[in-house]
């Protein structure tokens, strides 16, 4: 079952042919390399477009989530293993 979590993270992403490659994100004050991203999809918000992309990191599922108009990022939940 996943936490919701809803914070803002600071992600290195890597731009390019029309696609969003995160390879690090840190939260609460420490690093998380990304593993590998496991699925991608987005929705609406009003006039906003979210990306969102469900990461492995530390043996962890975390969903990192883009906004497009406001170009920020957020951890939206973390799925800790065996949990």
């Amino acid at each position: 079952m996943p936490f919701v979590i809803g914070e803002t993270v600071t992600v290195g992403a890597v731009f390019g042919d029309g696609r969003v490659n995160p390879k690090w994100f840190v939260w609460r004050g420490e690093k998380y390399p990304v593993d590998g991203v496991t699925y991608t999809w987005r929705n609406q918000d009003g006039r906003d477009t979210i990306h969102h992309f469900a990461v492995l990191a530390c043996g962890n599922l975390y969903e990192l989530c883009y906004r497009e108009r406001r170009m920020n990022w957020f951890l939206a939940s973390v799925e800790v293993e065996g949990g």
